[in-house]
């Protein structure tokens, strides 16, 4: 089984635990990674492992929704904000890092839906759907309790040509139900499976993901989050990802090879990496 993790954070983890991660994840069979920023707590170990383990790791960077919630909406900040990703980006360019996706972005009213508050995260995640497509990369989206917002947002960004090539992105750690999934798929997204997949109490996913097109589907453990059956109770990580491919398999009526090769060159696809 040859596996690839569509969506990985490492925020507090050593040089010598991202080097000990990658070579566990090498013998549970993953052939790459990637490992996710979102702001100043999740960028440097993202970062660290894209630099330490570059035949692994691959990075996505952006600002999530939190980082809208600690600034003023206003468009001198949204502004300064994406001058400083920018700056990031072309650094990283220049020491021969290249980003694969504008991430973690997104949209989450779980906590707060007053209307300051999705105004704040609309315009941050706005902001960063358009430069995606200016720098012609797909997107690693959250999106909790925010579904018409994501989908009205995504529409207003997502242009027939990433549509049809399904280069706009993917929903990660989806939870949603058909119609969303439905939706984002007609909009040129990708569906990220996480661990949740795994979970008792899972039937209404496993059934939407029975139903996907087999090409929109990845997998991720959004590690160290989210650890899937059988391993509940430890920090999640990528060696652990097996467990979701093999009940993704069952949920498709595949072999958990076949699973983990589609899956794989779906995230190859999307990611724009070598096969």
């Amino acid at each position: 089984m040859t596996s690839f993790d569509s969506h990985a954070h490492f925020p507090t983890a050593s040089a010598a635990e991202h080097h000990a991660q990658i070579a566990r994840a090498r013998e549970a069979g993953l052939c790459g990674i990637l490992a996710v920023g979102g702001g100043p707590e999740l960028d440097p170990g993202a970062i660290a492992m894209a630099r330490e383990c570059p035949a692994d790791v691959h990075l996505a960077l952006g600002l999530d929704r939190d980082v809208a919630m600690t600034a003023a909406p206003d468009a001198a900040t949204l502004a300064a904000s994406m001058t400083s990703l920018r700056g990031t980006l072309a650094r990283l360019a220049d020491e021969g890092i290249p980003v694969r996706a504008i991430g973690e972005i997104g949209l989450d009213f779980s906590h707060d839906p007053t209307a300051s508050v999705k105004a704040a995260q609309i315009a941050l995640f706005e902001a960063q759907l358009a430069l995606a497509a200016e720098l012609d990369l797909p997107c690693s989206i959250h999106s909790r309790d925010a579904e018409t917002e994501t989908l009205a947002s995504l529409a207003r960004h997502a242009s027939p040509a990433r549509r049809r090539t399904a280069r706009v992105g993917v929903v990660h750690c989806f939870s949603g139900g058909a119609a969303f999934a439905a939706a984002l798929v007609e909009l040129g997204l990708c569906i990220g499976l996480s661990g949740i997949l795994t979970f008792r109490n899972a039937d209404p996913l496993r059934a939407v993901a029975a139903d996907l097109p087999r090409d929109r589907i990845l997998v991720e453990t959004d590690c160290p989050y989210l650890t899937p059956v059988p391993m509940r109770g430890r920090p999640n990580e990528p060696a652990m990802l097996p467990h979701t491919v093999r009940r993704l398999a069952s949920v498709l009526g595949l072999g958990e090879d076949a699973a983990a090769a589609l899956t794989t060159e779906n995230a190859r696809r999307l990611f724009g990496l070598a096969t």
